[in-house]
């Protein structure tokens, strides 16, 4: 409880909320009973006398003041290396060391509560990301002798982080150790080409070539880009874009021309990415473009405590601040646009037009009430809206309904991750809600439309709608039952977009 409520520091949790975080589906009749004594115990240990948890409608808030957690002093310590002149490389060295020095192992360790499952991976990733470019300073102070063994330990742990793969290649060059060098570089092939199926960044393959050449000269740059362009297959930095008070986190992956995809009623960036069937999927068309992927807020790694909008402009509106973020003025994207997210993406391109390249539409509708029956959709919308384990079980039927027993589970898991049952039902209801029927004649980019002929979960002819609706779209029907698409058969419908996007 205190792990959760620290989460939410100088929030209110709901009394609801927490029963729902600690005992899920299996609340015993007297959880708040419980709850109550919980704060009670939890009173007594906390330090001080000041009273820190407080009771406040409709539940306790934990009071902590400014740089007391050491989250936010980690924060203010890279946030001063960050503001450092890009020659002060001593000093930022030595902050970064004091950040990652508030370290002391996994954050949250042994509390294995959905709730803090998210903040632990976003924290990970802060981490190594600070972690990566302390190691960058210390190789520009010419420390390469020093940290060859450090970076060993890195690519052990992390075997699929280029950036540390670059900074060991770089390192043992540096220290006329050319063919472990070389060496490294060809582990990393082995291991990429093996679990993924792709090949080392061309920025990866530059280094190498330098160091077969002899003249690495590199000063550790890499892979540092434009924010949203050529970032490594194999690794993904998650950003923030704020858009009416709420915070949309997205990532991006490839390199060349950009494609945005995402506004799905419920995506993870990170337990995606983790997903090696989902990996391959955007891996495939990354490869080809700059693939731009987000979660929309309430969701995965994007602020959790707002509720999802209630508006289709609303959706559209974050799907605006990310292409305004990630593109230049002037520029235009494609789009890939899943599910509901087929219904964001279909009314962003109708509202500019200007900034819409092509339009790539998969198991999408125009009308969400044609989705099922009312009756059916109310007792669905009341299940998971009610129970986090049984809605998310009936919700793994549908989304993985070939799936094996463990594979629903692992789905089920995945969206009680995700989101939080309250989030679910308000999206969900919003996916029945949408309907685009009256925007769809505004779209001039050209677009394809794919749909599984047996779609569990949005019926065949409800793509076919959309399709006909869009002026000069083309559709294509494809065999399976599958609504995810990186499930089933992927590669059909990745070779049918790609055919797509690049006949510009």
């Amino acid at each position: 409880m205190l792990a959760i409520l620290l989460l939410h520091a100088n929030r209110v949790v709901s009394t609801d909320r927490l029963i729902e975080h600690l005992w899920a589906d299996h609340a015993p009749s007297a959880a708040r009973e419980l709850l109550q004594g919980c704060v009670a115990r939890l009173r007594r240990a906390l330090p001080g006398e000041r009273r820190t948890l407080v009771t406040r409608a409709p539940g306790y808030l934990l009071e902590v003041p400014p740089g007391e957690l050491d989250q936010d002093r980690f924060e203010h310590l890279t946030a001063a290396a960050h503001a450092l002149h890009g020659d002060a490389l001593q000093e930022r060295s030595a902050l970064l060391t004091q950040a990652l020095a508030l370290w002391r192992g996994p954050a949250l360790d042994g509390i294995l509560l959905d709730a803090c499952r998210v903040e632990a991976l976003r924290l990970e990733e802060r981490r190594l990301a600070v972690l990566e470019e302390r190691v960058e300073a210390d190789l520009r102070l010419g420390r390469h002798t020093g940290i060859v063994g450090e970076l060993r330990t890195h690519v052990r742990l992390h075997p699929l982080r280029e950036r540390f793969w670059a900074l060991l290649m770089t390192a043992l060059a540096r220290a006329g150790r050319q063919g472990d060098a070389l060496a490294a570089y060809r582990q990393l092939r082995e291991t990429l080409v093996e679990q993924l199926g792709v090949e080392p960044s061309p920025s990866l393959q530059e280094l190498h070539q330098q160091i077969l050449a002899g003249t690495e000269t590199s000063s550790v740059e890499w892979p540092r880009r434009d924010a949203a362009r050529g970032t490594p297959l194999t690794e993904q930095r998650v950003r923030f874009t704020a858009v009416k008070g709420r915070r949309a986190a997205w990532s991006a992956i490839g390199s060349g021309p950009l494609l945005i995809t995402g506004g799905w009623f419920c995506s993870h960036l990170e337990l995606d990415w983790r997903n090696p069937a989902f990996r391959r999927y955007v891996t495939a068309f990354a490869e080809h473009f700059t693939v731009v992927r987000y979660d929309s807020p309430g969701t995965g790694l994007s602020d959790r405590d707002a509720l999802p909008s209630t508006e289709l402009d609303d959706d559209i509106a974050v799907l605006a601040a990310i292409v305004d973020d990630v593109a230049r003025p002037g520029d235009r994207v494609a789009l890939l646009g899943g599910s509901s997210g087929g219904c964001v993406a279909a009314g962003y391109a109708a509202k500019c037009p200007d900034r819409v390249e092509r339009l790539v539409l998969y198991g999408s509708y125009a009308n969400g009430a044609q989705i099922t029956e009312p009756k059916a959709r109310e007792s669905l919308l009341s299940i998971v809206g009610a129970h986090a384990g049984v809605g998310s079980r009936l919700l793994a039927d549908i989304f993985v309904p070939d799936g094996r027993t463990e594979e629903r589970d692992e789905y089920a898991t995945f969206m009680r991750t995700s989101t939080t049952p309250a989030i679910a039902e308000t999206s969900l209801r919003m996916v029945y809600g949408y309907d685009v029927r009256d925007r769809l004649g505004a779209i001039d980019a050209p677009t394809l439309v794919l749909h599984r002929r047996e779609d569990r979960a949005i019926p065949f002819e409800l793509g076919q709608d959309m399709a006909r609706r869009i002026p000069g779209a083309s559709f294509m029907a494809l065999d399976g039952k599958d609504h995810l698409p990186w499930r089933g058969d992927p590669d059909s419908i990745v070779q049918a977009a790609l055919d797509s996007l690049r006949n510009t």
